[in-house]
């Protein structure tokens, strides 16, 4: 039985490149009922995202969710990066999601609709992230195969870095989804698609690109934020550095297998391709010009940001897409590969294992991505939750009369979900002196000028300023996160309702809400990143989350 290369040469393709068609049985059929069917699917996934999904990163809450939470509701909190000073932070990527923000606001109200607000932004991330999904899909299909698209959408769907990416509101994720569509249209040989889809991604979500038509009197802030990173004009240093195997552990982590396959691409198609094709008019090398062209994003956007010395997990949101279609690849080509590496005779037993040990590999794939989806929700997300206990604010009281209610973090502010948790206008987050030495968020300007007014205290310089501090008497609820006793027990007081002592604030605090929280310094690498039923019990630390409101 003889076995074709997986990227056949065809006669038509697009763009004047061949199409090529996968060897291995396709695992869906080509037709619009199925990938209606796929789409569904994928978008059910996505919604799950958007309303279970912790928020990773205190960048994505102070740099987006609270300006977007100024923009509609007029307060939040305000980065040094916003500040007109610098102007690193461009408003126009939120207005994008005014068009689902500002209509939701309308219907729900200014009080516990600003959940609804939350979760419908989300929600509409993770919609249009399934629809590029399918489309990306389709295009290799034509492309490759219905073998590697079906394995593509797969990856897509089910993986836990892009459960958490698609969902996050961050100009990475932002400019994934662009990415997405920009490679299923280079694909397909749209090139006008393609040159919208990466300016749409690269102006409005990620600022690495030239950006030299617009007027020099314009204050940019996409420009400023690349001179500030690549430019010599800032120091981004001054918040965390990372080795080079940072980004290598993160993906193992959030791709697993698709890691790997990714990175032994070309060497599956090495193999693959040992024979010859079996058009001599139309070389072998051709058809894969266009999909090494796109894979290449995946190498060279890991090389540069493995070369700076700031690393953050987010960063490599853009390429997960490419990888997962590139795992798909080298899945589907593998088969072929090993068929090409032993005798004659054995080859349609080797690849017929071939087939059984992809299929293996897949469930592998899928337990380890469930894992660890349930080991972050799991471990990290009582943040979210505990805010959805907070009473609702005395309705005879008016911020005019002086009825704020303060929420307050100390060592736990990069945890905050964002204002959009707190159920009223009349509640406050409020900032208390801890042990964080950096420089924190500013209330936003409240005298009319809005998001073109800044506290003269924030800096580029990540410098404390004492006056973004609220007075620890001030406060009516505090988070806080509590660890294990020395005898690693819980505290009995945490089990009672009338009173506990706040380990940041005196005075006595009645519990509101508390919740199991990882400690992560007391827990093991293996069953922090993945969830294991019964070990993840017995060896991993718990301590509690508790939102307490204070006594009289």
């Amino acid at each position: 039985m003889r076995h074709r290369t997986n990227l056949k040469p065809e006669p038509t393709g697009a763009a004047g490149a061949p199409k090529a068609r996968s060897s291995v049985r396709p695992v869906i059929p080509p037709n619009n009922d199925v990938w209606r069917i796929l789409f569904l699917m994928g978008a059910a996934v996505r919604l799950i995202s958007a309303y279970v999904n912790i928020v990773h990163d205190c960048d994505e809450v102070f740099n987006y969710w609270e300006p977007l939470h100024q923009l509609l509701y007029g307060y939040g909190k305000q980065t040094w990066e916003y500040s007109p000073l610098f102007a690193l932070r461009s408003y126009f990527y939120l207005l994008i999601h005014m068009v689902v923000a500002g209509p939701i606001r309308v219907i729900a109200g200014e009080h516990f609709g600003k959940t609804a607000v939350f979760y419908a932004v989300r929600s509409a991330l993770g919609v249009t992230q399934a629809v590029c999904d399918i489309y990306l899909s389709k295009a290799l299909a034509s492309a490759a195969g219905m073998n590697a698209a079906g394995l593509c959408w797969f990856l897509l769907t089910t993986n836990a870095g892009m459960f958490f990416a698609s969902t996050a509101l961050l100009p990475s994720s932002f400019t994934m989804t662009a990415l997405t569509a920009a490679t299923a249209a280079s694909l397909q040989g749209h090139q006008h698609v393609v040159i919208a889809t990466a300016a749409v991604g690269a102006l409005l979500g990620w600022p690495f690109a030239a950006l030299a038509l617009l007027p020099v009197c314009l204050r940019f802030s996409q420009a400023n934020l690349l001179m500030y990173n690549v430019g010599g004009e800032g120091d981004s240093q001054l918040y965390g550095t990372e080795g080079p195997l940072f980004y290598f552990r993160n993906m193992a982590n959030n791709l697993n297998v698709i890691l790997p396959l990714a990175l032994l691409l070309f060497a599956v198609d090495l193999l693959a391709a040992l024979r010859p094709p079996l058009s001599p008019d139309v070389p072998l090398d051709q058809s894969r010009v266009g999909l090494y062209i796109t894979y290449s994003a995946f190498p060279i956007w890991l090389t540069a940001m493995s070369l700076a010395a700031h690393k953050e997990e987010r960063f490599l949101y853009v390429v997960y897409p490419v990888m997962c279609m590139a795992a798909a690849l080298a899945l589907s080509m593998a088969p072929e590969a090993a068929g090409n590496i032993v005798p004659k005779s054995m080859r349609v037993k080797v690849v017929g294992g071939m087939h059984h040990l992809v299929g293996l590999l897949l469930c592998v794939y899928l337990l380890l991505s469930v894992a660890r989806i349930a080991a972050l929700l799991a471990n990290y997300g009582a943040p979210m939750q505990i805010l959805r206990s907070l009473p609702p604010a005395d309705a005879t009281l008016e911020p005019s009369d002086g009825g704020l209610k303060y929420v307050c973090v100390g060592d736990e502010w990069h945890r905050f979900p964002s204002a959009f948790f707190l159920p009223s206008p009349k509640y406050r987050l409020a900032f208390i002196d801890s042990s964080f030495g950096g420089l924190l968020p500013a209330d936003f300007n409240s005298t009319g000028l809005g998001t073109s007014g800044a506290s003269p205290f924030l800096n580029g310089a990540n410098r404390k300023a004492a006056e973004h501090l609220h007075p620890s008497a001030a406060c009516d609820f505090l988070v806080e996160f509590q660890r294990l006793n020395q005898n690693g027990r819980v505290p009995e007081e945490w089990n009672e309702k009338e009173s506990v002592q706040s380990s940041q604030v005196s005075g006595v605090w009645h519990i509101v809400a508390k919740k199991a929280f990882l400690d992560a310094s007391q827990s093991p690498t293996l069953t922090r990143a993945l969830y294991i039923p019964v070990l993840s019990g017995k060896k991993n630390v718990f301590g509690q989350y508790l939102l307490l409101q204070r006594g009289s």
